[in-house]
Parts: C-alpha cells; sequence; structure tokens
C-alpha cells in the first residue's frame, strides 16, 4: 500500500498500488467565509377561514432579505397563535408561507399571531427589522 503525502496545496501518491480511487486536496489561499444573510418578516396578512359551526385563524407571512429587499426562500417561519397553538412552514420561492392554527368556535372572535422565529440555512434572522411582527385575526 503506497503512502500519501501532502505539500503546500499539492497531494501526490508515493508508493504504488494504493485502493484511494478519490484524493482530495484543499486549495491554497485564505479560506473563503460566506456572509450570513440577514432576514426580516415583510408582511403578515390573514388567510382565515370559516365555516357553519367553527373557524381556523390562518396568517401568510412573507420574508425579506434586509440588503437587498428580496424574497427569501426556504427559511422555516415559526409562529404563535393566542388563543392557539405554536405551528411552523417553510418559505416558497416567493418568500411566503402559510402557518394555520387549530379549529376554534365561533364564539371565539379573535386570535393574536405574532412571528416568533424564523431560521434557514447561513441566514440570520433580525426581529427588529421586521416591517411586520404581529396581527390580530378576526373571526371571518
Amino acid at each position: 500500500m503506497g503512502n500519501l503525502l501532502l505539500t503546500t496545496s499539492l497531494l501526490t501518491l508515493v508508493g504504488t498500488g494504493s485502493p484511494n480511487l478519490l484524493a482530495y486536496s484543499l486549495g491554497s489561499g485564505t479560506p473563503v467565509v460566506v456572509a450570513k444573510q440577514v432576514v426580516a418578516v415583510k408582511s403578515i396578512v390573514a388567510a382565515s377561514t370559516k365555516t357553519r359551526t367553527s373557524w381556523t385563524p390562518g396568517a401568510t407571512v412573507s420574508l425579506r432579505d434586509v440588503s437587498t429587499g428580496a424574497a427569501v426562500a426556504n427559511a422555516t417561519v415559526t409562529g404563535s397563535f393566542y388563543p392557539g397553538v405554536t405551528k411552523s412552514c417553510v418559505t416558497l420561492s416567493t418568500g411566503s408561507c402559510k402557518l394555520t392554527s387549530t379549529v376554534l368556535s365561533l364564539k371565539t372572535v379573535a386570535t393574536t399571531f405574532s412571528v416568533t422565529n424564523v431560521a434557514g440555512t447561513n441566514m440570520t434572522y433580525d426581529s427588529s427589522q421586521n416591517l411586520a411582527a404581529q396581527l390580530i385575526l378576526i373571526r371571518p
């Protein structure tokens, strides 16, 4: 079996008969640091539905890149409905996703929806940059 020798940025095989079919070497130079995308809530729009005997509160949340204003896809948005539950959704290419609460009695006339977190690969959520963070949903 051969021995591998790593030089500055060159990987060479010393000897023959190595079972290694793939060799990997880090390139030379300064490592690239990828800047995290800073995201915030652009808008929250009511998306509730009603039947004859109940209603389901819903909210569509849109995210934006704070630097560019562009829509942010593939981010997990977490929000709470009070009264109700905590739910999550993942934004589409439009930067939006819909969260729906549990079914409520028609006796409940309103619920408050709040965005509690946004998370995703290589992104940071800055709630101080939100253009909206909470919405009171009135029974339709």
